[in-house]
C-alpha cells in the first residue's frame, strides 16, 4: 500500500523504507498526528514508502494527540 492509499488513525507496518530512509522497513506508523507521518512536514522523498495494515497495534485519538499501543498484554 502506498502513502496516498493509507487511512488516518490506522497502524501500518512498513514493508519498504522511504527513499530518504526517514521511515525504515518494519517501522510502525500512522497517518496524521504528533510524531507520525504528516505530508506537509516532510520532503517528497520521505513519502516514497510502502506499508501494510497491522492488527497487532491500535491507534486511538485523545483530544489533539494520537497514540499507538500494542494489542498484546
Amino acid at each position: 500500500m502506498k502513502y496516498y492509499e493509507m487511512q488516518k488513525l490506522v497502524a501500518y507496518r512498513l514493508i519498504k523504507s522511504s527513499s530518504d530512509k526517514t521511515f525504515k522497513e518494519e517501522d510502525i506508523n500512522s497517518v496524521q498526528g504528533a510524531g507520525w507521518i504528516i505530508p506537509t512536514e516532510v520532503g517528497i522523498d520521505t513519502l516514497y514508502f510502502e506499508g501494510d495494515i497491522t492488527f497487532a497495534y491500535i491507534v486511538y485519538q485523545n483530544r489533539h494527540s494520537e497514540y499507538c499501543i500494542s494489542r498484546q498484554p
